[in-house]
């Protein structure tokens, strides 16, 4: 069974609003077109700067949760990064380099003066300061 075309008795009207519709799709098309080739070009500028594409967009979605399904992602996701073996805490990597730093540092001091001690970390030190100057910013 077919519908019938409910135009009225004037059917040239009703598509007159067809050529309408179709050409508002058609701006729409344009336009939707248009905006995700800008898109395209943002995230390839991104790539060239060394943040991929995926990166990216992950972190759009997450800029997009609200706070509570935010806090909820972040414990699931260190609980799922922790059960395969990956770092959980990527800050607690952001601190590792100032840390070395730190001890070069505290060892240069330390060849000044032979005697002293200072500036002596092993790299289990190192890393529990990382943590430390982590754990102080969460």
């Amino acid at each position: 069974m077919t519908e019938a075309v409910n135009g009225g008795s004037n059917i040239s009207a009703l598509k007159t609003d067809i050529v309408n519709g179709i050409a508002k799709i058609n701006q729409h098309k344009a336009a939707r077109s248009a905006a995700n080739g800008e898109i395209t070009a943002v995230r390839e500028d991104m790539k060239a700067k060394g943040i991929p594409k995926k990166a990216l967009t992950m972190a759009m979605a997450y800029m997009d949760l609200d706070p509570e399904a935010r806090e909820g992602f972040d414990v699931a996701y260190d609980i799922c990064r922790e059960a395969v073996g990956l770092p959980y805490n990527a800050q607690g990597d952001l601190f590792v380099a100032p840390a070395k730093q730190a001890k070069e540092m505290m060892d240069d001091l330390g060849d000044k003066d032979e005697d002293d001690d200072a500036g002596e970390m092993s790299e289990e030190e190192i890393q529990n300061t990382a943590e430390e100057m982590d754990e102080q910013l969460s």
